[in-house]
């Protein structure tokens, strides 16, 4: 097995049909773990009727979104993992075959760019340095590709309600010894995801990340102040601000 795709997953009985969409015919070595967190609705219903890949589904009363991503990693058996959450798809076209002949080099990970559903169609955003994660993630967690041996024992802080995916591929990064950039998308994100949805917690948040991680207190405030005009200028003026955001 040479990738694990693993979807935490709680009440999406409708998300989770467009992940599998983008799974559906995927090559030989490739699994779909998918790890619930004793979803009330349909979506145990909705995945048993799955097949092409048939997901390997777990179910169990988790504390959130990053307990069931450790649980879904724990169960993975590929060389290397990628976290596709409910509603997020991998990018289309021959991105499988292009991240494999990418792995065939043995990275500890891979950073990629990412699609995104935005005003007036869908748009690449481009992945930056990996050594900038001192401003924030480079490109989105589902864009990231992790030899799973590097993430052994590796898991999320539970303090940490919005941004634990941050200090995980902080800390991940630390331990790789090499890290691979490729210019493709390798997934496809939905709109208003977790972190969107609970912005002033992940700036928060993320401001303990890089405390935590030697990050001096000018260079942290500058972040958080650059992120929260960021997030302004999204409600004020969202034309402007995905000009700059996709700008390259």
């Amino acid at each position: 097995m040479w990738l694990s795709v693993v979807t935490p997953i709680r009440n999406a009985a409708e998300a989770v049909a467009e992940t599998h969409a983008s799974l559906r015919g995927a090559p030989a070595g490739v699994e779909w773990i998918v790890q619930d967190g004793a979803s009330g609705d349909a979506t145990l219903a909705v995945l048993a009727g799955l097949a092409d890949p048939v997901p390997q589904v777990a179910s169990a009363a988790d504390d959130g979104l990053y307990q069931a991503i450790d649980r879904g990693l724990a169960r993975a058996s590929g060389d290397y993992v990628l976290v596709l959450g409910a509603g997020d798809r991998l990018a289309g076209g021959d991105m499988l075959a292009r991240l494999a002949a990418a792995l065939a080099e043995r990275p500890d990970m891979i950073f990629g760019a990412a699609l995104e559903d935005a005003a007036g169609g869908v748009r690449t955003k481009r992945c930056r340095p990996p050594g900038s994660l001192w401003r924030g993630l480079p490109t989105h967690h589902p864009a990231i590709v992790f030899r799973r041996a590097l993430v052994a024992g590796l898991c999320h802080d539970p303090a940490l309600k919005v941004a634990a995916d941050y200090a995980f591929v902080w800390d991940a990064w630390r331990r790789a010894a090499k890290v691979a950039v490729v210019d493709f998308p390798i997934c496809r994100c939905a709109p208003a995801g977790f972190s969107a949805r609970h912005a002033r917690l992940g700036r928060d948040e993320q401001w303990r990340v890089r405390r935590r991680r030697g990050v001096s207190w000018p260079v942290s405030a500058a972040v958080w102040t650059a992120q929260t005009l960021s997030w302004h200028l999204r409600r004020i003026a969202p034309g402007l601000w995905g000009r700059l955001r996709f700008a390259r």
